[in-house]
C-alpha cells in the first residue's frame, strides 16, 4: 500500500515537472511572438494598408 502510494506521488511529481516545463515553454514562445510582432508592426501596418493585400483578402473571403 505504501509503495503504491509512493509510486503515485512519484507520478504526480513527474507530471507536475512536465506541466511546469510546458508552462515555461509556452511563456517563452509567447514572449518571442510578442517581440516578433513588435519588431514587425510597421511592416504589418504597411501591408494592411496596401491595396493588393486588401484585394487578396477580399478575394479569399469570397471563395470561402
Amino acid at each position: 500500500m505504501a509503495e503504491r502510494l509512493a509510486d503515485q506521488f512519484d507520478a504526480f511529481d513527474e507530471q507536475t515537472l512536465l506541466n511546469e516545463q510546458l508552462v515555461l515553454f509556452l511563456d517563452e514562445n509567447h514572449l518571442k511572438m510578442e517581440n516578433f510582432i513588435a519588431d514587425h508592426m510597421d511592416d504589418f501596418s504597411k501591408l494592411a494598408q496596401s491595396e493588393s493585400f486588401r484585394q487578396s483578402v477580399l478575394n479569399s473571403e469570397s471563395t470561402t
